[in-house]
Formats: structure tokens, C-alpha cells, sequence
């Protein structure tokens, strides 16, 4: 009877062992459910997005709050619009091969030839770079900010020759 208890009892505590070791060595998939799109990948649950790729499943390219078709106010305290508050039209688009890049036309109230690429900053995804481009021997320069769905403010730098000929800063409102 004594080793019938012991054995009964050895036998509970290696079953409690093996029952505590098999529910301690299984881990939840916290991916399991988690959809990362455009080449996202999860961890921990969450979607690490690629280059160019933000939202909770990197859904949405981050170039997209930049475009569209824009009324676009300037005031330009150093050129010959002085004092004026010029207003005209700019579209955006996003650049089917850069994620990252996006074309204007229009900016300073100019052809629609003048096509001026801008990039998502390094630092701050919510604000593009105009580096310096040449356009009918004018170099172009600028950023471009996210300021709210819709808005967005532009800061450009028209130079000639090395001089700067205007220097504004324009609302642009979809």
C-alpha cells in the first residue's frame, strides 16, 4: 500500500512537471493574424513597414498625402511679386518607381513643362525636399510640408544666375 501511494504520487508529480513545461514552452504566434502589405513584414505583432510604406499594415505610400490638385497661395517678400498675393493651380503625382518621390507642376505659377521632383525627407516624413533644379535656366529650390489632410505649405527659392530673383511661401490647399 506504502508503494502504491509513492508510485501514485511519483506519477503526479512528473505528470504536473510535464504539464508545466509543455504549457510554458508554447508561445503565442503574436503575428498570426497580422496582415503586412506592400512588402511589410510583422514583429512582435506589429507590421515594420519598407522604404516608402507607413500606416499599421504599411497600406498607404507615404508620398500620398502629397498628392493632388492644389489652389496654392504665394507671398513672396524678395522678387518682382512683391506685396501680391498670387494665386494658381499645382498637381502632384507620386512616381511609379520611388515610393519616395513626387512631381509637381505648376510651382510658381509656371508651365506645365516645369516639372519639379521632390523628395520625403530623411529626417521628417511629413515634409518633402526640392533640391536644386534647373528649368529654363532658373534654379529651383524648396520644401514641401504636410500640414493637415489637404493642406500643405511650400517654401521655394527661385535663383538666376546665383541670385535670388523671389523667394516665397505658398499655401496649397486641395
Amino acid at each position: 500500500m506504502k508503494n502504491l501511494k509513492s508510485l501514485l504520487f511519483s506519477g503526479i508529480v512528473t505528470l504536473g512537471v510535464f504539464s508545466m513545461i509543455g504549457y510554458t514552452s508554447c508561445k503565442k504566434d503574436a503575428c498570426k493574424d497580422v496582415v503586412c502589405k506592400n512588402g511589410g513584414t510583422c514583429a512582435d505583432g506589429s507590421c515594420k513597414c519598407p522604404t516608402g510604406y507607413e500606416g499599421a499594415s504599411c497600406e498607404t505610400k507615404m508620398t500620398a498625402k502629397f498628392v493632388g490638385t492644389f489652389n496654392a497661395t504665394d507671398q513672396c517678400p524678395i522678387g518682382n511679386r512683391t506685396g501680391n498675393q498670387l494665386k494658381y493651380g499645382v498637381t502632384s503625382f507620386a512616381d511609379n518607381l520611388d515610393p519616395l518621390k513626387v512631381s509637381f507642376v505648376g510651382i510658381a505659377n509656371t508651365p506645365s513643362s516645369n516639372i519639379l521632383t521632390a523628395t520625403v525627407d530623411d529626417q521628417n516624413k511629413n515634409q518633402l525636399n526640392i533640391l536644386d533644379q534647373v528649368i529654363a535656366g532658373k534654379t529651383y529650390s524648396g520644401t514641401v510640408t504636410y500640414v493637415a489632410s489637404g493642406q500643405l505649405n511650400l517654401v521655394f527659392q527661385i535663383k538666376e544666375d546665383g541670385d535670388a530673383v523671389e523667394a516665397c511661401t505658398s499655401v496649397l490647399i486641395k
